[in-house]
């Protein structure tokens, strides 16, 4: 084939493959830490504050602790500092607090085996708040937030299994779906309602269809959440499959 001995498309595909296996590793690296709550912590962050490192950098020198990382090794530091520390970001608790929905629904209980209860972030836990972007020659970027205070929200959980929360995470990516909202819109799914609670409040939406199929989650929606939604004359929830709906 013509392209076998194209040396620039051949440096292309190496390119590509080298920066997939970056992603990886990086993606593998966030989830390890992501999922303890003490991974960082004030002290450690603090020790390297004081010897004159920014806080993404003390993150990313905490991870090196951890991992074993050789601190010399140039390429290492080039990933890291491009993956991580340009990455890592202090999130404001003001910007998701005064979330209308978070402001209005206070609701915590239970119905079946489904419950709405608080969950927190611990101050300096990481976390994904927001979609991977990704450049032009296939790099993935996470966004990896973090409070320095500890920061509580709402979720639907199945037992110990969260279903949805309004985390930063569900606000910031739900945003491109509920700007675009007009009109009659349909909903596949109930979950907390978030969604058809911030479209409910625009004057271009003018009726939302919510399809689930679960009644315990229609049950508990009525029960605890519906009763504070500012415009339940929007929304109707109808018992349904979704595919079956849709057909």
């Amino acid at each position: 084939m013509k392209f076998a001995n194209d040396k620039n498309l051949k440096n292309k595909i190496n390119e590509v493959i080298r920066n997939n296996q970056i992603n990886t590793w990086i993606a593998e690296l966030f989830n390890e830490v992501n999922s303890y709550t003490d991974f960082f912590s004030f002290e450690k962050i603090d020790s390297y504050v004081k010897q004159g490192l920014k806080e993404p950098e003390a993150f990313v020198n905490i991870m090196y602790d951890e991992f074993n990382f050789d601190k010399n090794d140039q390429e290492t530091i080039g990933i890291t500092d491009e993956y991580c520390v340009k990455r890592i970001k202090c999130l404001e608790p003001k910007e998701y607090l005064n979330n209308k929905y978070a402001q209005t629904i206070k609701a915590t209980g239970r119905y079946k085996q489904y419950s709405l209860r608080n969950i927190t972030y611990e101050p300096y836990q990481t976390f994904a708040y927001d979609e991977i972007s990704v450049s032009k020659d296939y790099k993935e970027y996470s966004a990896i937030g973090y409070f320095k205070k500890p920061f509580s929200y709402l979720a639907l959980c199945e037992g110990n299994n969260i279903w949805m929360s309004l985390n930063p995470n569900e606000i910031e990516t739900m945003k491109p779906f509920i700007n675009k909202g007009h009109g009659n819109v349909l909903v596949l799914g109930l979950g907390m309602g978030y969604v058809p609670f911030m479209m409910s409040l625009k004057d271009e939406v003018k009726h939302i269809t919510i399809i689930e199929k679960d009644q315990n989650i229609i049950n508990l929606f009525n029960n605890l959440l519906f009763p504070h939604f500012i415009n339940k004359n929007k929304i109707t929830v109808i018992k349904d499959d979704a595919i079956s709906y849709v057909s």
